[in-house]
């Protein structure tokens, strides 16, 4: 069997026509829009009641941008050229809500609101929703993650659609190799309008911006907004001298994993999103703020002796969750919000106890509305105070009455005649082992 070379020519564009359509032609790279206005949807498949959604305006001719986060609820102004930023944010005062405004110094790298495509590789064609896009793929050995890219090329140039980003365990649990993911979230880009936003935009709301802004705060705004997702992996290879300093963290979280793993405990750890932070950008997202005042007195009721001798009488283990006591596990995430889930825990068990019902209440409700105790929302609060708060104002809401968590300050609403579960009174069990 013979073949002409016209023959032998067609079978190879035929060849070649399969291999393009199988795997596609890399097109160029494509060049983000120097100005443009566009929301997204950010949602956790690793914590499914996660979401935000951000409404982002960009002109790179102003190096300026601006985050809306829920129609306005939180508002961020940043001038990447001069290194400025400005947090406008709700809080109640005196029992009226109000917007205050935090400065604060930008220290990102001066990056687009996009990501940054000399890290990533064109793996093909797809569709999205119907749409024709490009896929690209960012993958990072430390930490261990990939971020998936889907661009859609529309008649006034290239649109970010989605992005899936991943942070992987890989460590071992005992003498297995385990790979999990730690974190998986999905991002969701529409309403994407290229070109300069209107000037009104810039224009931030007239009030003084001197409200204290500490470097928990800041910490918040970065891993919140100025570092999305995907950027995360970016970041860490754009630190330069620092990089080393990223790895050895991530490493030795992952060799503490894997030691632990391999005891004999009764809990197993794995990697999570904190793993490659320092020390110092962990302690942003503890917000136990003590408070000064003496919110609550010491329990009285039973002294030293009665309390060596009840516990003479208690089993030598004891576990609320096999007994229907304890709600689901919550995830603060980086807000610092500790105080609020600590009181409410407290509440959703003492509920229980007094009426057998397990009932969710809002974290959000404390963080929205107990500023005048001395609470302060994502910057932190004391379980005392927001206790004392709701003995005071009669009650809590259900979170399903209250609404979501928002993992940022948002504004106080909640009806005085839906109120549940008040508190007669609170106070501090002393630290003993019997009490």
């Amino acid at each position: 069997l013979s073949f002409t070379d016209s023959e032998r020519m067609q079978g190879l564009l035929i060849i070649a026509f399969l291999c393009s359509a199988a795997y596609g032609d890399k097109p160029p790279t494509p060049q983000w829009p120097s100005a443009a206005t566009f929301e997204f949807r950010i949602i956790s498949h690793t914590d499914g009641e996660y979401e935000s959604i951000v409404k982002t305006y960009y002109s790179a001719t102003k190096k300026a941008i601006r985050f809306d986060t829920w129609g306005g609820m939180n508002q961020i102004f940043v001038h990447t050229d001069r290194k400025e930023g400005y947090y406008y944010f709700p809080k109640v005062s005196e029992g009226k809500s109000q917007v205050v405004c935090a400065p604060f110094n930008y220290t990102g790298v001066g990056r687009l609101p996009f990501p940054n495509l000399n890290y990533y590789k064109f793996v093909g064609n797809d569709s999205l929703d119907g749409i024709p896009s490009t896929k690209w793929v960012f993958k990072s050995n430390m930490p261990a993650g990939e971020s998936t890219l889907w661009i859609a090329q529309t008649s006034e140039g290239p649109f970010l659609s989605a992005v899936d980003f991943k942070l992987y365990d890989t460590s071992l649990h005992g003498d297995n190799l385990v790979v999990g993911v730690a974190d998986h979230s999905e991002i969701r880009y529409y309403n994407f309008i290229p070109g300069e936003p209107e000037a009104k935009v810039w224009n931030r709301p007239p009030i003084d911006c001197n409200f204290p802004f500490g470097v928990e705060l800041q910490e918040i705004v970065k891993y919140e907004f100025l570092e999305a997702k995907y950027l995360i992996l970016e970041t860490v290879a754009e630190e330069g001298a620092p990089l080393q300093t990223r790895e050895e963290i991530y490493e030795i979280n992952r060799k503490l994993v894997e030691s632990h793993n391999r005891g004999p405990s009764g809990y197993k750890l794995q990697l999570n999103q904190f793993a490659h932070l320092t020390a110092e950008e962990m302690k942003s997202f503890k917000g136990l703020r003590l408070s000064t005042v003496e919110g609550s007195k010491p329990h009285t009721h039973v002294d030293d002796d009665e309390v060596e001798e009840l516990a003479k009488h208690l089993p030598d283990s004891w576990d609320w969750r096999d007994h229907g006591a304890v709600t689901r596990v919550k995830n603060q995430r980086m807000c610092g919000s500790c105080w609020a889930f600590s009181a409410i825990g407290c509440l959703e068990g003492a509920h229980f106890l007094k009426t057998g019902e397990l009932v969710e209440f809002p974290e959000q409700l404390l963080m929205d509305c107990s500023w005048d105790a001395g609470n302060g929302g994502c910057l932190g609060g004391d379980m005392s105070n927001a206790l004392n708060w709701i003995k005071e104002v009669g009650g809590v809401t259900t979170s399903i009455q209250y609404g979501r968590y928002y993992s940022e300050n948002g504004r106080c609403h909640f009806d005085k005649m839906n109120l549940i579960s008040p508190i007669k009174n609170v106070t501090k069990v002393a630290p003993s082992v019997n009490a």
